[in-house]
């Protein structure tokens, strides 16, 4: 991937990984922790940066991106404990998108 899963999904927007998450529950029954995600901050108006709002996952200004606020932050749940490991990091990006 050029980029990581969370930019994608801001970059094609929050409504449409929250929909394609929908579908895909269709094939894969049991709740998906990326759609729950997804509608949380749908919910609180992020949208991602394909709607031209600048907020998603990631705050964009420019060209430059920086983390999301503290309010993005408190809509994610905790993960349990930190993953040292970049490899870990990647592992848990990437299944996030399978769930």
């Amino acid at each position: 991937m050029a980029e990581g899963p969370l930019r994608f999904i801001d970059e094609v927007g929050l409504d449409v990984a929250d929909f394609i998450f929908g579908e895909m529950a269709h094939y894969f029954p049991g709740g998906s922790r990326a759609r729950r995600l997804c509608s949380r901050l749908l919910a609180a108006g992020l949208k991602g940066r394909k709607n031209g709002l600048g907020t998603g996952f990631l705050r964009y200004e420019g060209r430059a991106d920086s983390v999301t606020n503290a309010a993005t932050r408190s809509l994610i749940p905790a993960a349990g404990p930190a993953i040292r490991a970049a490899r870990g990091i990647t592992s848990n990006l990437m299944d996030m998108m399978i769930r």
